[in-house]
């Protein structure tokens, strides 16, 4: 079942390339257990691979997320709703503008 995911998204690529839909500037996201379990990750890196569309490091344009819909869910909830506050992003603050960028200064501000 693995090496079959990966020969799909060998297909998926293929079509894709022929069509000129991707360029050298794509990157490839996988998200939920029926594409980051048993060896699937291998299977489709090897098919992004033999695809030949990304020169350089796979690894930096190809990512495996557990449940990328729910994280993305969960940040777009707050920008769109102007939930909580850069030091508490859940919360019932509303009315600001997104905290996003607010958010990504004050981590940065606390790493140091």
């Amino acid at each position: 079942m693995d090496c079959l995911i990966g020969r799909v998204v060998y297909a998926i690529l293929k079509i894709f390339k022929e069509r000129g839909i991707l360029n050298e500037k794509f990157s490839i996201g996988v998200t939920g257990r029926a594409g980051i379990t048993g060896l699937k990750p291998y299977c489709i890196m090897r098919a992004v691979e033999q695809i030949g569309l990304i020169k350089g490091k796979l690894e930096e344009r190809v990512v495996f997320v557990e449940d990328g819909l729910a994280i993305g869910a969960a940040i777009m909830a707050r920008c769109m709703h102007n939930l909580g506050t850069p030091q508490m992003p859940l919360g019932g603050n509303r009315g600001m503008p997104c905290i996003l960028n607010l958010r990504i200064k004050y981590h940065e501000k606390k790493a140091f």
